[in-house]
């Protein structure tokens, strides 16, 4: 979270900063299930794990990560807050500090003001959460881990039936949650790097995770129990059965007892770089009493499993009416332009931005076909093609429609949010448009104010035609390299997000118009406002679908 500016008051000191939008992870777990998968967890903090990485390098620590702390804002940012408890990274030899702690999350030399305190102790708390997000349980208080008398056990996450964990992470979580700091990752690198297969998972170390979680789980008799139940089946089998029976039982008996006793591998095989990349949010019903089991069924029907991107999903809304969806991979891009693209606007200052969770965002903008079906009317200025952009729609028209149509169980949508919208223009460009800088080029992708256009502007593009005097049909120029099209030009694009912190009620639309807009403002990273009742024929909005609540 930056800091703005600082002043002091009251006989205090106060910080000013920046605000955001969002729910903190703790809010965002009790709001989804209690959990979330190995791959979402991961994805979602590895911006944490950067944030610390660059905390440690500036000679501090954190000293207080859990989920209440981390804030994933509505633009798809993770944010780690609260620092009032980080302090100079010291080592062995160094003065007391303040106890600060969560009981659950806190390493064991974080209770005593003499505890040696590093980066490993931000990799105990970083480890703790990720422990939370994958399990849905938190691990055992430090304190109580180190009891004398009845000391608590660290199930490892493999151990909970519900959690699917790789065995990689797994071991990692595990050696991170070491009660001896001197055994745990040193560095948050070093965390990191466990994930992957890093510092190699030993044969003892296997040994001691499955032993761990068999004190816990295992129905198995002890060891002796079974001995006993062997002699006794094999005097009972010598007196009635003979000696040849007996001797096929006693090697039963070994071979069930040596496979016990194997130091193979446990769990799940680990994930691939590529699994990571692909694998995708499972997703979950509503959870407010409005919303029918139907609803979920109709969204998983026909939905692509592990999607890539640019994968269509066909989701029709009614009789011969269709909505294409494309998917968009979670991933991280840099929002904004560099200082050198050419006539570039002040709100465009370039910052890096977290996709967690992948989102299904329309192949087209909204059809007037599409808002009939839902609507029973046609707004648009422009008609006589069905398949041409619904326009002449405000925001709030835009929530209206998706109100209607998420009550019908036709789907669960929603508008994208300024980042989502950003990110999937571009489709892993940085160049001012998807296709590179050339705006000579935007002819073959766009309808924008060009040599068709009858209006005459003084800034027009003479130099080409893109052959549409009004808006153009949905579809009719060339897709970015997502297969989505028409993201830059034809009508602007309503999104989820208010323009700023200070902006009021209005609204962020992108992408650029038919009608005024030369090549500079159809950009990838240009940002325009509007009031949320606004109406006007170069208006019109796509859809994201997903669950809500992501």
């Amino acid at each position: 979270m930056r800091a703005t500016d600082y002043l002091e008051e009251n006989g205090t000191a106060y910080l000013v900063m920046d605000y955001v939008d969002g729910v903190s992870l703790q809010k965002y777990l009790e709001q989804h299930g209690n959990r979330m998968s190995e791959t979402k967890a991961l994805q979602l903090m590895q911006p944490v794990m950067d944030g610390l990485r660059a905390v440690h390098n500036a000679g501090f620590l954190h000293r207080d990560v859990k989920p209440s702390n981390i804030y994933l804002t509505e633009s798809g940012q993770v944010i780690l807050l609260d620092f009032g408890s980080a302090r100079q990274s010291m080592g062995a030899g160094t003065h007391t500090l303040t106890v600060v702690l969560t009981p659950g999350y806190a390493a064991p030399e974080q209770y005593s003001s003499r505890g040696v305190q590093g980066p490993w102790t931000d990799v105990y708390s970083c480890a703790a959460t990720l422990y939370r997000c994958i399990t849905g349980h938190l691990p055992p208080e430090a304190q109580d881990r180190l009891s004398p008398d009845d000391p608590a056990l660290l199930m490892p996450p493999s151990g909970y039936p519900d959690a699917e964990v790789s065995r990689h992470v797994d071991f990692a979580l595990v050696r991170a949650l070491e009660l001896d700091r001197t055994r745990r990752p040193q560095s948050i690198d070093e965390f990191h790097k466990m994930f992957h297969g890093g510092d190699g998972l030993k044969k003892d170390d296997t040994t001691k995770i499955k032993s761990i979680r068999n004190q816990q789980h295992s129905k198995r008799p002890r060891f002796w129990k079974k001995i006993a139940t062997a002699v006794f089946i094999m005097v009972w089998f010598v007196l009635c059965s003979g000696m040849t029976l007996l001797f096929l039982l006693f090697l039963g008996f070994m071979f069930e007892s040596s496979i016990e006793e194997t130091d193979q591998p446990y769990g799940l095989e680990p994930a691939t770089p590529q699994e990571f990349r692909t694998k995708t949010k499972e997703y979950v019903p509503l959870t407010d009493s409005q919303v029918e089991q139907a609803k979920l069924d109709n969204w998983k029907k026909g939905k692509p499993v592990n999607p890539e991107a640019g994968t269509v999903w066909a989701w029709e809304i009614a009789d011969n009416v269709t909505l294409e969806l494309v998917w968009i991979p979670p991933g991280r891009f840099l929002m904004g332009s560099p200082g050198s693209e050419e006539d570039r606007d002040d709100d465009e200052t370039q910052h890096q931005v977290t996709i967690i969770w992948g989102f299904w965002l329309g192949k087209y903008e909204v059809t007037q076909a599409q808002w009939e079906k839902v609507m029973g009317n046609n707004p648009s200025e422009f008609k006589g093609n069905k398949n041409l952009p619904v326009e002449s729609v405000s925001w709030e028209d835009c929530q209206e429609f998706i109100k209607r149509l998420n009550a019908h169980g036709e789907g669960m949508f929603r508008l994208p949010t300024e980042a989502e919208w950003e990110y999937a223009c571009r489709a892993g460009s940085t160049t001012a448009y998807s296709f590179g800088d050339a705006s000579s080029e935007l002819y073959r992708y766009a309808n924008y104010c060009d040599r068709a256009n009858s209006n005459n502007l003084p800034w027009q593009d003479t130099a080409h035609n893109d052959g549409y005097d009004k808006t153009a049909p949905v579809g009719s120029f060339k897709p970015n390299p997502w297969g989505l099209y028409d993201m830059h030009g034809n009508v602007w694009e309503w999104c989820q997000d208010p323009i700023g912190p200070d902006s009021g009620s209005l609204r962020v639309r992108r992408g650029g118009c038919w009608f005024n807009c030369e090549p500079v403002n159809c950009r990838s990273a240009l940002r325009y406002r509007g009031e949320p009742g606004y109406r006007v024929d170069l208006l019109g909005f796509r859809l994201v679908a997903s669950p809500a609540g992501e």
